[in-house]
């Protein structure tokens, strides 16, 4: 990447670049990478939800961040920095993300083929599988009833994660999104939160380090893991309703990615329910612990 940055010609000529929060976060970590980004007139950030500490973080190094929000059906990014594009309305309702936009597909997504295209007043609207919220300048202009259109500057969108980012742990569903928002409040970064199976639960919230993002010194046995869960658990309780605190904590070597750079979630739970320490097994985690109450 620094390479290709720096041998771009002819010289003087803008430069955009788009990356996802995973390139993003490994770019700022090395010196001469974030030297070459700063060639960039704009770095577009999307694919993913970013968290507000990593934006900073790069804004901070001087960077053009701006981030984009937007898919395959939308043909790419309709939404700049929370601001929809010139003909596109975004509607928030129920917390969930629907967009009507001139750049929908033609022909991929049909209404009458696809439930998730709907025919409002002759508007044609795309529910997405995205959670997010309208942010008003106004505070009193967010108190109309569901669902919230916007198509102009006086709000932005702000983009929670997907819908189905979402377990149930004994009858109560927990959305890791949210609990993943906590986590970063409370000044964890590079955590994830999966669902393990459980015979007592259904599934029981695991909180999932990385080794790699981890500073030093790192925990090197499971008492180590454990007492880094119960600082987590304790660090979320007054943020968190009892049913959405980890109940188990896993430590990855890193976190498994999608070729796109994206978390690959699917490959993030290991097979078997956490209730033992059982150090180097289960896909790669090399140590595990249980660290619900007794």
């Amino acid at each position: 990447l620094r390479e290709a940055l720096e041998n771009i010609s002819p010289a003087g000529v803008p430069i955009y670049l788009s990356l996802v929060p995973t390139q993003l976060r490994r770019a700022l970590t090395d010196p001469e990478i974030r030297a070459a980004l700063r060639l960039c007139s704009a770095i577009l950030v999307g694919g993913a939800r970013i968290s507000p500490s990593l934006l900073a973080a790069g804004r901070e190094q001087g960077l053009n961040l701006v981030t984009t929000y937007g898919m395959t059906e939308t043909c790419g990014g309709c939404v700049y920095d929370g601001v929809p594009l010139p003909g596109v309305k975004v509607a928030v309702n129920e917390g969930r993300i629907c967009l009507s936009t001139p750049t929908l597909m033609s022909g991929y997504l049909e209404a009458e083929s696809d439930p998730e295209i709907r025919e409002i007043s002759g508007t044609t609207w795309l529910a997405t599988n995205d959670a997010g919220r309208i942010i008003f300048a106004d505070e009193d202009a967010g108190k109309a009833a569901a669902p919230i259109i916007v198509d102009s500057t006086p709000a932005q969108l702000e983009v929670h994660g997907r819908l189905d980012d979402t377990i149930i742990s004994g009858g109560e569903n927990i959305s890791l999104p949210r609990v993943t928002r906590a986590a970063e409040h409370a000044g964890f970064s590079g955590i994830e939160f999966c669902g393990l199976p459980d015979e007592e639960w259904g599934q029981l919230l695991c909180a999932v380090f990385s080794a790699a993002a981890l500073p030093t010194p790192r925990p090197d046995d499971t008492r180590d893991l454990a007492q880094l869960g119960h600082q987590l658990r304790e660090s979320l309780r007054q943020q968190l309703p009892p049913a959405h605190l980890p109940r188990a904590v896993a430590l990855l070597p890193q976190f498994p990615l999608l070729p796109s750079g994206k978390l690959d979630r699917r490959a993030l739970p290991p097979a078997p329910p956490i209730k033992k320490t059982a150090p180097g097994a289960n896909n790669g985690v090399t140590d595990q612990t249980d660290i619900s109450p007794k």
